[in-house]
């Protein structure tokens, strides 16, 4: 008895269309992992988190820093970003790596003057007092946030480039 014509090239066609499912599935997670969500998230990292689900997402920190009684920061040096907690969660989300980006292409290194087209006038703009370190890009020239308060997002420029970016619970003015 000869199987169906359908029989021979079904299994090959199913194979395929899982294979191409699954290609799908891992760019769409590498993508969310580079992904800034203003007032949400950094990649998998959320406000809100607590410790433990932080050291799930990224793992430990290399430097720890108690910042204030109430606010610790864990520093990740590989990814270039650090995570602040107050009252047990994550409040805050910085990085200073051109790995993460917006949804709509916003990172660091690039002009302010891109950031300014894609999200508009920020609700308001300050220089960031800071000691000049060397290394640090407060030796660069004056820093600037512009804060996004209904974003909850914050752009850090030194010298009209893009040099850090916060998502942070109400960032204020």
């Amino acid at each position: 008895m000869r199987a169906a014509p359908f029989a021979r090239w079904l299994p090959r066609a199913l194979l395929v269309s899982g294979a191409s499912l699954l290609l799908l599935l891992q760019l769409a997670n590498a993508q969310s992992a580079s992904l800034i969500v203003p007032g949400v998230s950094i990649g998998a990292m959320k406000l809100g988190m607590s410790p433990t689900q932080a050291r799930v997402v990224w793992g430990t920190p290399s430097r720890v820093r108690h910042v204030s009684p109430t606010v610790e920061g864990w520093e990740y040096s590989r990814r270039r970003s650090t995570l602040y907690f107050t009252a047990g969660k994550v409040y805050e989300i910085v990085t200073y790596s051109s790995a993460f980006a917006t949804q709509e292409g916003v990172r660091v290194g690039q002009p302010i003057g891109k950031v300014a087209e894609v999200l508009g006038r920020p609700d308001c703009e300050k220089q960031v007092e800071g000691r000049p370190a060397p290394g640090t890009f407060f030796a660069e020239g004056p820093v600037h946030a512009h804060i996004y308060r209904k974003l909850g997002l914050v752009v850090v420029r030194v010298n009209d480039v893009v040099r850090g970016i916060l998502v942070s619970v109400g960032p204020r003015c």
